[in-house]
């Protein structure tokens, strides 16, 4: 008797549980942000596995290339800066950087 009195009441609580979820549908997968993923951009992995590197803008169009420690987050050194470059056709201006495989050499 035990046994039917708790099918019935699982029963009863999974049939309750099921009227509350919504449908999917496209909307809510591509229109919303409930399935969108968190991410991070615009940061890059040194190949030591404890630094990572971003290129940061500031207002007055300088712009540096600076790393940093996965573990404290802390600034640990300015890897380049726009303020240190020249270009006969005006501000130097970074668009993206890519480091050579050994990482001591810095395509800009």
């Amino acid at each position: 008797m035990k046994s039917i009195w708790f099918a019935l009441s699982l029963i009863l609580v999974t049939s309750l549980n099921a009227q509350d979820k919504k449908d999917l549908d496209l909307q809510s997968i591509w229109g919303s942000p409930i399935f969108r993923p968190d991410y991070v951009s615009g940061l890059r992995s040194m190949n030591d596995g404890v630094h990572y590197t971003t290129l940061n803008n500031d207002r007055g169009g300088l712009q540096t290339i600076i790393q940093y420690s996965y573990e404290n987050k802390n600034e640990e050194k300015i890897v380049v800066s726009t303020s240190d470059l020249e270009s006969p056709k005006g501000p130097f201006r970074i668009d993206g950087y890519q480091f050579s495989p050994d990482e001591k050499l810095l395509m800009l």
